[in-house]
Protein backbone atom coordinates (compact mmCIF):
# COMPACT_ATOMS: atom_id res chain seq x y z
CA UNK A 1 0.00 0.00 0.00
CA UNK A 2 1.54 3.54 -1.06
CA UNK A 3 0.75 6.36 1.24
CA UNK A 4 0.82 9.62 0.27
CA UNK A 5 1.53 12.79 3.26
CA UNK A 6 1.18 15.81 2.38
CA UNK A 7 2.57 17.58 5.68
CA UNK A 8 4.63 21.16 6.05
CA UNK A 9 5.93 20.52 9.42
CA UNK A 10 8.85 18.61 8.61
CA UNK A 11 9.36 16.43 11.79
CA UNK A 12 5.78 15.28 11.69
CA UNK A 13 6.01 14.67 8.48
CA UNK A 14 9.11 12.28 9.13
CA UNK A 15 8.40 11.14 12.39
CA UNK A 16 5.02 10.40 10.77
CA UNK A 17 6.20 8.32 8.26
CA UNK A 18 9.01 6.22 10.05
CA UNK A 19 6.18 5.46 12.66
CA UNK A 20 4.48 3.87 9.65
CA UNK A 21 7.34 2.24 8.13
CA UNK A 22 7.93 0.41 11.25
CA UNK A 23 4.90 -0.05 12.02
CA UNK A 24 3.89 -1.73 8.53
CA UNK A 25 7.49 -2.61 6.78
CA UNK A 26 5.39 -3.56 3.59
CA UNK A 27 3.87 -0.19 2.89
CA UNK A 28 5.46 2.52 1.22
CA UNK A 29 4.91 6.09 2.50
CA UNK A 30 5.49 9.30 -0.06
CA UNK A 31 6.27 12.58 2.06
CA UNK A 32 5.33 15.98 0.59
CA UNK A 33 5.04 19.61 2.08
CA UNK A 34 2.52 21.13 -0.62
CA UNK A 35 0.19 21.43 -2.45
CA UNK A 36 2.40 21.75 -5.34
CA UNK A 37 4.96 18.54 -4.24
CA UNK A 38 1.35 16.81 -3.76
CA UNK A 39 0.21 17.42 -7.62
CA UNK A 40 3.90 16.53 -9.16
CA UNK A 41 4.01 12.99 -7.25
CA UNK A 42 0.40 12.29 -8.44
CA UNK A 43 0.93 13.23 -11.92
CA UNK A 44 3.34 10.05 -11.55
CA UNK A 45 2.27 7.59 -9.20
CA UNK A 46 -1.40 6.95 -8.00
CA UNK A 47 -1.21 6.82 -4.25
CA UNK A 48 -3.76 4.02 -2.49
CA UNK A 49 -4.31 6.72 0.82
CA UNK A 50 -3.45 10.79 1.30
CA UNK A 51 -3.13 12.56 4.40
CA UNK A 52 -3.53 15.56 3.89
CA UNK A 53 -3.15 18.79 6.51
CA UNK A 54 -5.45 21.30 6.47
CA UNK A 55 -3.24 24.38 6.02
CA UNK A 56 -0.61 24.01 3.84
CA UNK A 57 2.02 26.90 2.90
CA UNK A 58 0.49 27.09 -1.27
CA UNK A 59 -2.93 26.11 -0.34
CA UNK A 60 -5.69 24.80 1.63
CA UNK A 61 -6.13 21.12 2.30
CA UNK A 62 -9.55 21.01 1.50
CA UNK A 63 -9.00 22.42 -2.12
CA UNK A 64 -6.16 19.58 -2.65
CA UNK A 65 -8.23 16.95 -0.90
CA UNK A 66 -11.07 17.94 -3.56
CA UNK A 67 -8.43 17.73 -6.77
CA UNK A 68 -7.06 14.15 -5.54
CA UNK A 69 -10.67 12.91 -5.13
CA UNK A 70 -10.99 13.23 -9.12
CA UNK A 71 -7.65 13.15 -9.77
CA UNK A 72 -7.49 9.68 -8.10
CA UNK A 73 -11.29 8.68 -7.39
CA UNK A 74 -11.08 5.91 -5.82
CA UNK A 75 -8.50 6.82 -3.01
CA UNK A 76 -9.50 7.64 0.31
CA UNK A 77 -8.63 11.11 1.61
CA UNK A 78 -7.76 11.78 5.19
CA UNK A 79 -7.39 15.38 6.45
CA UNK A 80 -5.54 16.11 9.47
CA UNK A 81 -6.48 19.63 11.81
CA UNK A 82 -5.88 20.57 14.79
CA UNK A 83 -9.25 22.42 14.80
CA UNK A 84 -12.10 20.30 13.81
CA UNK A 85 -15.49 21.29 13.78
CA UNK A 86 -18.70 19.38 12.63
CA UNK A 87 -18.73 21.89 9.91
CA UNK A 88 -15.26 20.90 8.81
CA UNK A 89 -15.80 17.49 8.89
CA UNK A 90 -19.38 17.35 6.96
CA UNK A 91 -17.09 19.43 3.88
CA UNK A 92 -14.81 16.50 4.12
CA UNK A 93 -17.61 14.38 3.76
CA UNK A 94 -19.43 16.22 0.84
CA UNK A 95 -15.74 16.73 -1.33
CA UNK A 96 -16.01 12.43 -0.69
CA UNK A 97 -13.05 12.44 1.71
CA UNK A 98 -12.81 9.77 3.91
CA UNK A 99 -12.11 11.51 7.19
CA UNK A 100 -11.22 14.07 9.24
CA UNK A 101 -8.39 13.31 12.10
CA UNK A 102 -7.56 15.42 14.89
CA UNK A 103 -4.09 16.80 15.67
CA UNK A 104 -2.30 15.58 17.81
CA UNK A 105 -2.98 12.06 17.42
CA UNK A 106 -1.54 8.66 18.45
CA UNK A 107 0.78 6.81 15.33
CA UNK A 108 -1.33 3.51 16.64
CA UNK A 109 -4.93 5.15 16.07
CA UNK A 110 -3.75 6.65 12.83
CA UNK A 111 -2.24 2.96 11.54
CA UNK A 112 -5.54 1.38 12.67
CA UNK A 113 -7.23 4.57 10.73
CA UNK A 114 -5.25 3.64 7.48
CA UNK A 115 -6.08 0.26 7.67
CA UNK A 116 -9.30 0.49 7.62
CA UNK A 117 -9.11 3.05 4.95
CA UNK A 118 -7.03 0.49 2.91
CA UNK A 119 -9.61 -1.77 3.04
CA UNK A 120 -12.03 0.60 1.32
CA UNK A 121 -10.64 1.41 -1.12
CA UNK A 122 -12.39 1.37 -4.76
CA UNK A 123 -15.84 1.57 -2.34
CA UNK A 124 -15.88 5.23 -2.51
CA UNK A 125 -15.81 5.88 -6.60
CA UNK A 126 -17.18 9.25 -7.07
CA UNK A 127 -18.51 11.27 -9.97
CA UNK A 128 -16.28 14.22 -11.01
CA UNK A 129 -19.26 16.04 -12.14
CA UNK A 130 -21.31 15.71 -8.70
CA UNK A 131 -18.02 16.18 -6.75
CA UNK A 132 -17.31 19.33 -8.70
CA UNK A 133 -21.17 20.88 -8.64
CA UNK A 134 -21.00 19.88 -4.85
CA UNK A 135 -17.93 22.10 -4.64
CA UNK A 136 -19.46 25.13 -6.38
CA UNK A 137 -22.61 24.98 -4.38
CA UNK A 138 -20.07 25.28 -0.64
CA UNK A 139 -18.59 28.28 -2.50
CA UNK A 140 -21.44 29.49 -3.27
CA UNK A 141 -22.52 29.03 0.07
CA UNK A 142 -19.85 31.73 1.95
CA UNK A 143 -16.32 32.34 2.45
CA UNK A 144 -13.88 28.85 3.79
CA UNK A 145 -12.57 31.07 6.38
CA UNK A 146 -14.31 29.91 8.99
CA UNK A 147 -11.97 26.71 8.47
CA UNK A 148 -8.55 28.82 9.07
CA UNK A 149 -6.17 26.85 11.25
CA UNK A 150 -4.45 30.25 12.49
CA UNK A 151 -6.35 30.02 15.66
CA UNK A 152 -5.21 32.80 18.59
CA UNK A 153 -6.03 33.28 22.37
CA UNK A 154 -7.87 37.05 22.67
CA UNK A 155 -6.15 37.36 25.83
CA UNK A 156 -2.54 36.60 24.66
CA UNK A 157 -2.36 36.24 20.96
CA UNK A 158 -1.23 32.18 21.36
CA UNK A 159 -1.11 30.38 18.38
CA UNK A 160 -3.28 27.55 18.74
CA UNK A 161 -2.49 25.54 15.71
CA UNK A 162 1.09 25.87 15.45
CA UNK A 163 1.08 24.75 19.33
CA UNK A 164 -0.75 21.64 18.42
CA UNK A 165 1.04 21.15 15.37
CA UNK A 166 4.26 21.00 17.46
CA UNK A 167 2.65 18.65 20.19
CA UNK A 168 1.76 16.14 17.13
CA UNK A 169 5.55 16.10 16.30
CA UNK A 170 6.68 15.56 19.79
CA UNK A 171 4.07 12.79 20.36
CA UNK A 172 5.08 11.57 16.99
CA UNK A 173 8.72 11.76 17.50
CA UNK A 174 8.42 9.90 21.20
CA UNK A 175 6.59 6.94 19.49
CA UNK A 176 9.02 6.97 16.55
CA UNK A 177 12.09 6.66 19.35
CA UNK A 178 10.19 4.06 21.41
CA UNK A 179 10.10 2.06 17.65
CA UNK A 180 13.97 2.70 16.46
CA UNK A 181 15.32 1.80 19.99
CA UNK A 182 13.20 -1.58 19.92
CA UNK A 183 14.13 -2.61 17.28
CA UNK A 184 18.26 -1.79 17.72
CA UNK A 185 18.03 -3.62 21.39
CA UNK A 186 21.19 -5.59 21.80
CA UNK A 187 23.38 -3.14 20.05
CA UNK A 188 24.71 -0.22 22.22
CA UNK A 189 25.90 1.81 19.35
CA UNK A 190 22.56 1.73 17.10
CA UNK A 191 20.64 2.54 20.26
CA UNK A 192 22.86 5.26 21.12
CA UNK A 193 22.99 7.11 17.23
CA UNK A 194 18.80 7.07 18.00
CA UNK A 195 18.92 8.77 21.28
CA UNK A 196 21.46 11.33 19.94
CA UNK A 197 19.28 11.62 17.13
CA UNK A 198 15.87 12.10 18.40
CA UNK A 199 16.57 13.58 21.47
CA UNK A 200 18.42 16.39 19.94
CA UNK A 201 14.94 17.27 17.71
CA UNK A 202 12.51 16.67 20.30
CA UNK A 203 14.45 18.85 22.67
CA UNK A 204 14.01 21.48 19.92
CA UNK A 205 10.17 20.71 19.38
CA UNK A 206 10.18 21.37 23.33
CA UNK A 207 12.10 24.79 23.35
CA UNK A 208 9.94 25.69 20.22
CA UNK A 209 6.97 25.34 22.29
CA UNK A 210 8.41 27.10 25.23
CA UNK A 211 9.41 30.17 23.27
CA UNK A 212 5.82 29.93 22.30
CA UNK A 213 4.45 30.52 25.51
CA UNK A 214 6.79 32.49 26.56
CA UNK A 215 6.14 35.39 23.99
CA UNK A 216 2.44 34.52 24.29
CA UNK A 217 2.88 35.63 27.94
CA UNK A 218 5.10 38.60 27.89
CA UNK A 219 2.47 40.04 25.19
CA UNK A 220 -0.62 39.37 27.85
CA UNK A 221 -1.16 43.19 29.46
CA UNK A 222 0.47 44.03 32.68
CA UNK A 223 2.65 41.41 32.61
CA UNK A 224 5.85 42.32 30.89
CA UNK A 225 9.01 41.56 32.61
CA UNK A 226 8.97 40.25 35.90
Amino acid sequence: MIILIVEDNLNLATFTSRNIMKEKPSWKVLVTGSCFEARNVTDHITPDIALIDLSLPDGNGLDLLFELRIKCQNMPAILTSASVSKKLTDEVNSLGGYMVLEKPFDFRDLVAVLEDAGGRTGQRSVDAEDLESRRREEKADGDLSPYSPWTYSPKSGLNYHQMLNRLSGLLAGIRAFEAEVCAAAGDERAVREAAGEYVDRLCRIVGDMTRMVNSARAAEPGKGRQ
